[in-house]
C-alpha cells in the first residue's frame, strides 16, 4: 500500500514535469546548460547519521579568485519503527556554512561546516495528517506520545543503544574540490566532478559523525532539451567510502553508492522550479528496512534576488521504503558571493 502511493507521488511528479514542458513558452535566446542547478538539501534519514555520504554538488561558473558563502537550514520528522528492534522518534535541524573559493575557472575548494539538533516532534500531528491525506499511513506513529525523543536500537547480541534527550553539536566537517569539466553545447551536456573527505568531529555516541575519515566522490551532468528551452534535466552520481564498519550495535556498509535524476524549469529570468529524485544504497549490513535502500524526492524554487544572491527552499518526502529515511522535511538557504 505505502509502496504504491508512493509510486502515484513519483508519476505525479513526472507527469507535472510534462504538462510544464508542453505548455512553457521556451525564450528565443539561447541558453547554456548550466541553469540554477539542483538543490544540495542534506539526507536527514537516521542511516545518513549513522554513515554520511559526499553531497553532489551542483555545476556553477566560476572565475579564478570568486569566493561564496551559503547558509542553509533542514528539518526532517523521523518515525522509523519495529517491533523488538529500533526505534527512531525524533525532529532533527541541521544549520550548514558553506564557503567555497575558485582556485582557477571552473575549480573550486570548499569547507562545510554543519551544526545540528536532535529535537522533539513537534510536527508529528501534522504529519500524521499529511500521511493519510496522502493514504501512506503512520507505522504506528500515534502509539508514541507526541513532541518526545526516543531512539533505541537493539542489535542481534540483544545490546541496546537509547538515546532519549535533545542533543545539539558539530558534525563531521567535509571539505571538498568541484572540478566543471565542460559547460556542453547544443549536442553534449554540461559535467563535473567532486571529490571530498570529512574531519571526524562530530560526537559519534551522539550520532553525530562517524569517528573516522569519510571519503568520497561524485559526477553530475546537466543537459538543456534544446538551445532555447526553459528546461534542464540532471543525472548525477556519487561514491562514498568510510573504514568504520560499525556503529550504536550495526555492522555497516562500507560502501555507498547514490544516484540523482533531476528536472528545473525557469519559469523566468529570476526564478526556478526543481523536482529531484534521489536514491542511496542501503548503509546498514542485515538489519532490516536499514538495510534497504533510501528513496528521497525533493521539490523546490530557486530565487535569484540579484546578480550575486539567491534564496531556495524545499520540501523533501521519502517513497517506496518508508521505515528507514525522513517522512517529510524541509530546506531553505541563501547563497551570496562576495
Amino acid at each position: 500500500m505505502k509502496m504504491f502511493s508512493g509510486i502515484k507521488l513519483l508519476a505525479a511528479f513526472c507527469v507535472l514535469g510534462c504538462t510544464l514542458e508542453a505548455v512553457a513558452a521556451d525564450d528565443p535566446e539561447e541558453k547554456g546548460n548550466i541553469g540554477r542547478g539542483h538543490i544540495t538539501v542534506p539526507s536527514l534519514s537516521p542511516g545518513h547519521l549513522l554513515r554520511p555520504s559526499v553531497v553532489i554538488s551542483k555545476l556553477t561558473r566560476s572565475r579564478k579568485g570568486e569566493v561564496e558563502l551559503s547558509s542553509t537550514v533542514t528539518w526532517g520528522n523521523v518515525w522509523n519503527y519495529r517491533e523488538n528492534v529500533f526505534v527512531y522518534d525524533a525532529e532533527l535541524v541541521r544549520f550548514d556554512t558553506k564557503l567555497t573559493w575558485a582556485l582557477s575557472d571552473g575549480i573550486k575548494v570548499g569547507v562545510l561546516v554543519p551544526v545540528s539538533g536532535r529535537i522533539g516532534g513537534a510536527a508529528d500531528e501534522v504529519i500524521e495528517d499529511f500521511h493519510r491525506a496522502l493514504g501512506l499511513g503512520d507505522a504506528d506513529r500515534p502509539a508514541r506520545p507526541r513532541d518526545e525523543i526516543l531512539i533505541e536500537i537493539t542489535n542481534a547480541e540483544g545490546e541496546t543503544f537509547r538515546r532519549d534527550e535533545k542533543y545539539w553539536g558539530i558534525n563531521d566537517i567535509p571539505v571538498f574540490v568541484t572540478v566543471l569539466l565542460t559547460e556542453g553545447d547544443a549536442c553534449w551536456p554540461a559535467a563535473g566532478l567532486t571529490f571530498g573527505g570529512s574531519v571526524p568531529v562530530g560526537d559519534d555516541e551522539e550520532l553525530f559523525g562517524v569517528g573516522e575519515p569519510v571519503f568520497g566522490c561524485g559526477a553530475l551532468a546537466s543537459k538543456r532539451l534544446n538551445p532555447t528551452s526553459a528546461h534542464i534535466v540532471t543525472a548525477g552520481a556519487s561514491f562514498t567510502f568510510t573504514p568504520r564498519d560499525e556503529l550504536a550495535g550495526i555492522r555497516l556498509e562500507r560502501v555507498e553508492l547514490a544516484g540523482l535524476l533531476g528536472w528545473e524549469w525557469q519559469c523566468s529570468e529570476s526564478v526556478s522550479v526543481l523536482g529531484q529524485y534521489a536514491v542511496h544504497s542501503p548503509v546498514a549490513k542485515d538489519f532490516f528496512e536499514l538495510a534497504d535502500p533510501i528513496h528521497e524526492l525533493n521539490l523546490g524554487v530557486k530565487w535569484d534576488l540579484s546578480d550575486h544572491a539567491q534564496l531556495e527552499f524545499s520540501v523533501t518526502e521519502n517513497l517506496f521504503a518508508f521505515n528507514n529515511s525522513t517522512d517529510f522535511g524541509a530546506h531553505f538557504g541563501i547563497t551570496v558571493d562576495l
